[in-house]
């Protein structure tokens, strides 16, 4: 379900960290850059529209990886590209267009009692002939740390707006 993308989101963005953090202790600067394509397809909920629809199509997801012994930054964007949806009840055809952008900066030790932030925000948007189809989600998280590794902010606000 869309709705479950940013903690997805936040769960590549950790994967790849995890992934890079051998390579940022051996060396003095990295920087890692991957264009990953996914299908993707399954049945949700469509609050405005009033039935499940099934989407299918690709994700691009652009990744992109920068650190050097005092820390990094990751950027995440990713987008669809020829997703469509079907209603479920109707068989009315939905476009979808979708995307999200990740950013995560930390220090040398992975936000382990360090100042770092993440912020993610995204929109999707469902299309459809007729009134009352469409459908905008938009969606914003953040957190912070402190220097002590004190939680200073965490937010999450999702917004859900149906047009005509």
């Amino acid at each position: 379900m869309k709705m479950f993308l940013p903690k997805l989101s936040v769960a590549i963005a950790l994967c790849a960290m995890a992934t890079l953090a051998p390579t940022i202790a051996e060396a003095g600067a990295t920087t890692y850059h991957e264009n990953i394509f996914f299908e993707n397809g399954g049945i949700i909920s469509h609050p405005c529209g009033s039935e499940a629809v099934e989407c299918t199509g690709t994700t691009h997801h652009n990744l992109h990886f920068v650190s050097n012994n005092n820390g990094g930054h990751f950027s995440h964007h990713d987008n669809d590209q020829g997703v469509t949806c079907v209603g479920q009840d109707t068989g009315r055809t939905y476009r979808s267009t979708y995307a999200t952008n990740d950013t995560y900066n930390f220090g040398p030790n992975e936000c382990v009692e360090e100042a770092c932030n993440a912020t993610f925000a995204g929109h999707w948007d469902l299309q459809a002939p007729g009134p009352g189809n469409d459908m905008r989600i938009h969606v914003v998280e953040h957190f912070a740390f402190n220097g002590n590794g004190v939680l200073t902010s965490d937010f999450s606000r999702v917004n859900i707006t149906c047009t005509d």
